[in-house]
């Protein structure tokens, strides 16, 4: 509910499967560290599988309305994937009802697979593609990625809830 609770501060936490993803999410864990701090807090949960910074930065924008004190952003490494669609995220756009309809009753059918091989063949490289190609490849490339952070950070402040980014582990150990 948009109503608060006075006695409870709101968290909003914001990511992809990193932040809501199975029966032990990290969000509950640090809510549960903060009561034994003795600060009771409700945790809004604004993250699903897949997601980049980009449907992060639309999802803050929907659930800043829920006035959260505070705001931590925790994305994986979704972004940085290549964009099997061929485009970035900001520029792709889902399928209209009548296609998925379409691609459900069809695309299980042979001669529907190879028109859709004909006319959508896979991109295969001629031979050794730029490092900086293949970043700018990627779901969210770098240029969109600080964009998108940006625009958080500004949200949350004209919000005047403190926004926090958690880094995703690197490496080994």
């Amino acid at each position: 509910p948009l109503e608060r609770d006075p006695a409870r501060r709101r968290i909003l936490f914001l990511g992809d499967s990193c932040t809501n993803s199975g029966p032990d999410q990290y969000p509950d864990k640090v809510v549960a560290m903060l009561a034994q701090s003795g600060l009771v807090a409700e945790p809004l949960i604004a993250g699903g599988g897949g997601y980049s910074p980009y449907q992060g930065l639309d999802f803050l924008r929907e659930s800043l309305a829920y006035r959260p004190d505070a705001v931590v952003a925790y994305f994986g490494w979704n972004d940085h994937w290549f964009a099997t669609s061929g485009v970035p995220d900001n520029e792709f756009r889902p399928l209209t009802r009548f296609e998925r309809r379409g691609y459900r009753s069809l695309s299980w059918l042979r001669i529907y697979q190879l028109m859709h091989y004909l006319i959508y063949p896979p991109k295969v490289p001629k031979g050794p593609v730029p490092f900086t190609d293949l970043v700018e490849s990627t779901r969210v490339p770098p240029t969109h990625f600080v964009d998108n952070i940006e625009a958080m950070i500004e949200l949350a402040q004209q919000a005047r809830a403190p926004i926090l980014f958690v880094a995703p582990p690197y490496g080994a150990g």
